[in-house]
């Protein structure tokens, strides 16, 4: 018999955690747009909205592992398909990745 996964809930509702991780799906893309195309001010300053709240919230993580956070959120991915897990240890990425979905959802006024 298959032994079950254990998975990390957040304390947040299921719907709020899905919100955020849709948006970290889209950084990397509002980022390129940001820089490289020409926006309208309204598409601009929500793409500067968004974008501002995801990077207000990973501030507690090392610069050089925030992109592969951001990928972890979005995917949905585990300690042990992380990039950033040779680097943390699994409580402390665990409880790193919690606290980054929480800030992205108060910055974002979700909570």
């Amino acid at each position: 018999m298959a032994r079950t996964k254990k998975y990390f809930n957040y304390e947040i509702p299921k719907g709020i955690v899905e919100i955020v991780k849709a948006v970290c799906a889209d950084y990397i893309r509002r980022d390129r747009a940001l820089r490289w195309d020409e926006l309208n001010d309204g598409v601009r300053f929500e793409y500067l909205r968004l974008n501002g709240a995801i990077e207000g919230a990973l501030g507690i993580i090392d610069t050089s592992s925030r992109l592969d956070m951001i990928g972890d959120i979005a995917q949905g991915r585990g300690y042990e398909f992380s990039p950033c897990s040779p680097f943390l240890a699994k409580n402390t990425y665990y409880q790193r990745k919690r606290q980054i979905v929480h800030d992205i959802a108060v910055n974002l006024g979700l909570l």
